[in-house]
């Protein structure tokens, strides 16, 4: 992005869309909460990458893009976000989080890129995942008799390491969402109300 301070004949509404796109990115980022896991470095590429997948994201035409692409941001980012703590590669589950709720803020609650587009994409949304979330589905799961192995050696995002661990608590949300709220729901809105259930300890 082209620096106003720096440019003699700027582009006011080319700096503009770019500083409203990184603004965007920064606040989806920081709602996640997630920016003290990382590395100072990568926080930085974090937001980067955001606002350079936002559009890609805002213009999806399928679920299988939509997958797709969050599958190619994920890939991105076990590659090249590091932990603050260890230096280590963060997780697939890491990946799943940071992307799952900067989508929620952008598109389901902002509407972007606007509301056509948005009620299109937001069925396709997922739960994003925390360490509560994970004690619950893994609780809801045994309950049923169809907690796997697989599942039931999670503990926190860190242990998420593959996409297919991912993808089998994401449809373990989607057979609770099916049974206990009758299908009434997408995942992005089971997210929201068990976040604050789970988190704030609030009744709905």
């Amino acid at each position: 992005m082209r620096s106003i301070a720096n440019s003699k004949n700027p582009n006011w509404k080319e700096n503009a869309e770019n500083a409203k796109l990184q603004n965007m990115a920064e606040l989806a980022y920081l709602f996640s909460a997630m920016s003290r896991v990382f590395s100072r470095d990568s926080n930085k590429k974090i937001k980067r990458k955001i606002a350079e997948v936002m559009d890609g994201f805002f213009n999806v035409e399928s679920e299988e893009e939509f997958r797709r692409k969050h599958e190619e941001f994920c890939n991105w980012f076990v590659e090249h976000v590091k932990m603050a703590k260890n230096s280590q590669n963060a997780s697939w589950g890491h990946a799943a989080k940071v992307i799952d709720i900067s989508l929620k803020v952008l598109i389901y609650y902002c509407n972007l890129p606007d509301p056509s587009k948005a009620s299109k994409i937001v069925p396709w949304l997922n739960a994003a995942i925390d360490n509560s979330l994970i004690n619950h589905i893994k609780e809801w799961a045994k309950k049923e008799g169809i907690l796997t192995h697989q599942i039931e050696n999670i503990r926190s995002l860190k242990d998420i390491e593959k996409k297919e661990t991912y993808d089998e608590l994401q449809d373990l949300i989607k057979k609770e969402i099916q049974k206990e709220c009758k299908g009434g729901i997408y995942p992005v809105q089971y997210d929201d109300i068990m976040w604050r259930k789970l988190n704030r300890d609030e009744d709905f």
